[in-house]
C-alpha cells in the first residue's frame, strides 16, 4: 500500500514537472527574440543544415565541414554565434520602424480605399422601378396624413359648433328659468312648507331684483291702486322723500321691467304714474304694500 501511494505521488510530481517544462518551452519558443534568432541562425548557417541531412557518408560531412565551411576556427563562432546575433539585434531594434510605417502607410491607404467605395455608393442612382416604388410609397403616405388632417379638421369643428350650440342652449334656458322665477311667484301656502336655506335663496333673488327703493315706490304704487287714483312724479318725490334723480332712476328701472306706466295728463299737464298688470301681480303676489 505504502508502495502504491509512494509511485502515486512520483507520478503526479512527474506530471507537474513536465507542465512546468512544457510551459517554460512555450515562453521560450513563442518569445520574440528567440524565434527571431533561430531564423537568423538558419540563414547563417543554411549550408550546415544541407550538409547535415544530406546523403553523403558521416565522415564525408565532417571533412566537407572542417574543409568547406569552416576553414579556421573563427568561422564558425562567426557563423553559429556573433552574425545571427548582430541579426536578430538589428531585427528587433530597427525593424519596428520600417514596419510602423508600411502600418501607417497601409491604414491610410484603405481609409482613401473606403472614402472613395462611399463616395461611389452614394453617387450610384436608384434604378427606375426603386424610385417609382418610394415616389409612390411618399405618395400614398401624403394622401394618408392629409385624410386624418382633414379628419381632424372636421372632428374640431363639429366640437365646435357643439360646444357653442349647448352654450347658446344654456344661455337661453337660464334666461327662460329666470323668467319661470319672475312670472310664478311662490304662494304663501308654498313659502310656508321651504326650509330656510330655500327661504333665504328666494329672499336673494327678490333682494337681487328690486332693492329697498323699488319696493318703497311698488307700495306707494299699490296703496294708489288701492284707493282708485293714479300719482304724479311730486307725489311719490314727496312720499318717498328721494332727490328727483334717485327717483328717476328708480321709475326708469320699473318700466323697463314693465312694471309701471307712464300716463300724461291733459288738464294737469303732468305726467302720472300706475301700475301695469304685470306690476300688480307682482305686487299682490309678493304683498307689497306702503307703510309710509
Amino acid at each position: 500500500m505504502n508502495l502504491n501511494l509512494i509511485l502515486l505521488v512520483l507520478k503526479l510530481t512527474m506530471n507537474e514537472l513536465l507542465k512546468s517544462i512544457r510551459a517554460a518551452l512555450y515562453d521560450r519558443i513563442t518569445s520574440p527574440l528567440l524565434s527571431t534568432f533561430t531564423i537568423a541562425w538558419l540563414a547563417w548557417n543554411h549550408r550546415l543544415i544541407f550538409v547535415l541531412f544530406s546523403s553523403m557518408k558521416t565522415h564525408e560531412k565532417f571533412i566537407y565541414i572542417d574543409t568547406m565551411l569552416y576553414q579556421n576556427w573563427g568561422e564558425p563562432l562567426y557563423s553559429l554565434i556573433i552574425f545571427p546575433s548582430i541579426s536578430t539585434f538589428l531585427f528587433q531594434y530597427f525593424y519596428p520602424f520600417p514596419a510602423r510605417l508600411a502600418f501607417e502607410y497601409w491604414r491610410e491607404k484603405k481609409k482613401e480605399l473606403r472614402e472613395i467605395r462611399q463616395g461611389i455608393e452614394n453617387d450610384e442612382l436608384l434604378s427606375r422601378e426603386k424610385s417609382i416604388e418610394l415616389r409612390n410609397h411618399g405618395y400614398i403616405m401624403k394622401l394618408d396624413f392629409d385624410k386624418q388632417l382633414e379628419s381632424i379638421e372636421e372632428e374640431l369643428k363639429d366640437k365646435n359648433i357643439l360646444i357653442k350650440t349647448i352654450s347658446t342652449e344654456n344661455d337661453e334656458l337660464k334666461l327662460e328659468l329666470q323668467k319661470i322665477k319672475r312670472s310664478q311667484p311662490i304662494s304663501r301656502d308654498k313659502l310656508i312648507t321651504l326650509s330656510d336655506k330655500e327661504l333665504e335663496t328666494i329672499a336673494a333673488e327678490v333682494l337681487e331684483e328690486f332693492n329697498d327703493n323699488d319696493l318703497i315706490i311698488l307700495g306707494l304704487l299699490t296703496n294708489a291702486l288701492n284707493m282708485g287714483k293714479q300719482v304724479s312724479f311730486n307725489y311719490l318725490k314727496r312720499s318717498s322723500d328721494f332727490e328727483n334723480l334717485e327717483l328717476n332712476v328708480i321709475l326708469d328701472k320699473l318700466r323697463d321691467k314693465d312694471f309701471v306706466q307712464e300716463i300724461h295728463d291733459d288738464t294737469s299737464d303732468t305726467n302720472e304714474y300706475v301700475l301695469t298688470s304685470k306690476g300688480k301681480k307682482y305686487c299682490l303676489e309678493h304683498n307689497i304694500n306702503s307703510n309710509l
